[in-house]
């Protein structure tokens, strides 16, 4: 099925019929316009003319055109661009289009009046012989097809760029999706092998508990597979996590305290998921792990300011930083080395791994400049991550 002229002017606005709507509303005010010109006009020079005559003929021509817009200029401007190198080879044409949409128009003004006048009560209407006509129009059309052509030109122009920038964006964001999907696949076997690790340390010492821990797990790994893959409210991360803390708090019974601290009114805030547990399982690897009784760990998640912060808090050795109380954030100040490589530990463990790259870079992705982490060496002993 061919498409029609005002289809092929409205095929790319949005909604369809919009962008024909401003069309007629635009040539109607136009001829709204020029009717109060016009009927001041003869006004101002002592005629005595009826502001329904004004009225009549004014709009009448525009409407003429714009029938012609649509049907003659919309086409000829797209058909044959002069916003190119081969403007020149195109004029022609649109000189042709120019006395086409001229006659037109002219015929439709004729054609509206004649039955208007004597319906309104104002006569018989006399358009005078219509060979003088012609021109006469023809003349006075040249400049406004000129302008009507060109706007068609700035209008294709501008929603060109503008379906540009959604290709982009969307494309950008496609893009994103797809790295942080890599980033959540990279996490989920670092946090496997870890577990089946915790789980293999037991199985020969402590069956019944091991036992327990693979069904924690199974549990766990069902919830982590059916998340989103992007983000997810504070209250469903720190459900994922609470069970996590289960699980470990299984393995190391009677050698970790932990306590958990989620703001109500942060609860319904959306975050990347899978993004806490990682530095959760830091502090049980590094602050548990070598000790066998003691150990605390503490989880918080409140608002400052404007901000959302998660902080992760031990009583384990923290990062050698320098010096004591230091701080980096890996998003906003440290250099490539210092973020990519591990921070080690006082004892000379890495602090630092692919649990805490990853979570850096999924807020990179989602959040630039504004989100960041940072890892704090505690002075009285101990280590955070927010």
């Amino acid at each position: 099925m061919s498409q029609t002229p005002s289809d092929q002017f409205s095929e790319r606005s949005d909604p369809r019929g919009r962008v024909a709507a401003v069309v007629m509303a635009f040539f109607l005010a136009h001829g709204l316009f020029r009717t109060f010109y016009d009927y001041f006009g003869g006004r101002a020079t002592g005629a005595d003319r009826l502001f329904l005559d004004s009225l009549v003929g004014e709009v009448s021509g525009s409407l003429g055109a714009a029938v012609g817009f649509i049907l003659i200029i919309v086409p000829a401007a797209r058909r044959w661009p002069l916003n190119n190198q081969r403007w020149i080879r195109h004029l022609p044409f649109h000189v042709v289009a120019l006395v086409g949409y001229s006659v037109l128009k002219t015929l439709l003004m004729w054609g509206l009046r004649a039955p208007l006048w004597p319906m309104l009560g104002m006569g018989s209407y006399d358009y005078g012989n219509l060979l003088y006509r012609f021109p006469m129009e023809g003349a006075g059309d040249v400049v406004g097809y000129g302008l009507l052509a060109a706007g068609v030109h700035a209008w294709d122009r501008w929603k060109a760029n503008k379906e540009r920038e959604v290709r982009t964006a969307r494309l950008e964001a496609q893009l994103n999706a797809a790295r942080l999907s890599s980033l959540r696949d990279r996490l989920h076997p670092h946090f496997l092998f870890n577990s089946l690790n915790t789980i293999g340390s037991l199985v020969h010492t402590a069956p019944d508990k091991a036992d327990r821990m693979i069904t924690q797990l199974a549990d766990l790994l069902r919830r982590s597979l059916a998340a989103p893959d992007q983000l997810v409210t504070v209250r469903e991360e720190m459900s994922f996590v609470s069970d996590y803390i289960d699980l470990m708090m299984a393995r190391f019974e009677g050698r970790v305290n932990v306590t958990v601290f989620v703001d109500p009114s942060v609860s319904r805030v959306h975050v990347p998921s899978f993004t806490i547990q990682p530095l959760v399982e830091n502090a049980f690897k590094y602050c548990v792990t070598p000790r066998t009784e003691g150990a605390e760990i503490e989880v918080a998640v409140e608002p400052i300011g404007s901000a959302v912060v998660f902080t992760v808090k031990d009583n384990g050795p923290g990062p050698a930083l320098g010096t004591n109380g230091s701080a980096k954030s890996d998003l906003a100040e440290a250099s490539a080395d210092q973020v990519d490589g591990p921070t080690t530990t006082q004892h000379g463990e890495p602090r630092q791994g692919v649990g805490l790259s990853s979570v850096r870079d999924r807020l990179q992705l989602h959040y630039g400049s504004l989100a960041s982490i940072t890892t704090t060496d505690i002075p009285s002993g101990g280590y955070a991550a927010s």
